[in-house]
C-alpha cells in the first residue's frame, strides 16, 4: 500500500508543481503583454512630443535639430507630391475644407458643400512637381504642419 501512496503523492506534488509552472507562464505572458503595451504607449506620446516640438519651434529650430527637421520638411513635400500624383492618375481631388475624395468632376463637396476650386485635367505622365524646390527653403519650415 505504501507504493501506491507515494505514486500517489508524487502525481499530486507533479500535478502542482505544472500547475504552478502553467500559471508562472501564463504570469509572463500577461506581463510581457502590459510591457509591449505600455512601450507603445510611451512611442506615440514620443511621436507626439516630437511633433508638437517641431511644429512650435519651426522657425526657430536649434542647430542640434535641424538635420532632421529638414529631413522631416523634405519627407512631408515629397509625400504631398506623390499624394497629388495619386489624385491627378485616379481622377480625383480632395475637398480643401473637409479632405473628402471627389470625383474630378464635382463643383462641390458632397460632405461639406463647400465651392471645388477648378483643375486643370493633366495625365499622369505630364504631372509636374507639385512643389517648388527652389522656394522651399528653411524659412518655410514654418509652413509645414501635420
Amino acid at each position: 500500500m505504501k507504493i501506491f501512496e507515494k505514486v500517489s503523492q508524487k502525481i499530486t506534488d507533479t500535478s502542482k508543481d505544472m500547475t504552478q509552472k502553467a500559471k508562472a507562464v501564463a504570469d509572463i505572458a500577461k506581463l510581457k503583454y502590459q510591457i509591449t503595451a505600455e512601450e507603445e504607449k510611451r512611442e506615440k506620446f514620443f511621436a507626439q512630443l516630437g511633433k508638437d516640438f517641431f511644429n512650435d519651434n519651426s522657425s526657430n529650430i536649434p542647430d542640434k535639430y535641424l538635420f532632421i527637421c529638414n529631413e522631416i520638411s523634405e519627407s512631408t513635400r515629397e509625400i504631398e507630391k506623390l499624394r497629388q500624383k495619386l489624385y491627378t492618375l485616379k481622377g480625383v481631388k480632395i475637398c480643401e475644407n473637409c479632405g473628402a475624395e471627389l470625383d474630378e468632376g464635382y463643383k462641390f463637396c458632397g460632405h461639406c458643400g463647400t465651392k471645388l476650386p477648378e483643375y486643370q485635367t493633366i495625365s499622369i505622365k505630364d504631372a509636374p512637381d507639385f512643389v517648388d524646390e527652389d522656394a522651399c527653403d528653411d524659412e518655410r519650415l514654418g509652413e509645414i504642419k501635420f
